[in-house]
């Protein structure tokens, strides 16, 4: 592949995922793509990395015109497992419910242990204090 192609598909890359407001990980989904792949397709340092099959997935959608989240996969073709749906990546699963109810506990914990609102002054003779007390217990090694 020349690399005026390269540049055409990576700069159609770049504005899509702009336009779309994908990230990397999304529009890697849409095209059944390693997130890696979409990356490096961004950066002309990175473009002799990237396997022929990767390009020629994005040639096939940058060749189609179509938004990266309308691009159809072959019906053959293997879903990458990373992609596959998993119980812990569901947000509406019971692990993220799970989640938010322990997150509402540490909250609550770390309010009841908070210390109280003290003056700027007291914290301010707390401090000189103990800088004083460290360096008059421990003076440097002359």
């Amino acid at each position: 592949m020349k690399t005026e192609e390269m540049k055409i598909i990576s700069d159609h890359l770049i504005d899509a995922l702009n336009k779309e407001d994908l990230t990397t990980r999304a529009a890697a989904r849409a095209l059944n793509l390693n997130p890696s792949y979409i990356s490096m397709a961004k950066n002309p340092r990175h473009w002799d990395t990237i396997s022929k099959d990767a390009w020629y997935r994005l040639t096939h959608w940058h060749n189609s015109r179509g938004r990266i989240s309308e691009f159809k996969i072959p019906e053959d073709e293997e879903i990458l497992p990373q992609f596959l749906q998993s119980k812990q990546q569901d947000p509406k699963g019971s692990d993220y419910k799970a989640l938010i109810k322990k997150n509402n506990e540490w909250n609550a914990l770390a309010e009841a242990f908070r210390p109280p609102d003290l003056p700027e002054a007291h914290l301010k003779v707390c401090l000189d204090l103990e800088v004083n007390l460290t360096v008059r217990v421990n003076p440097p090694n002359e």
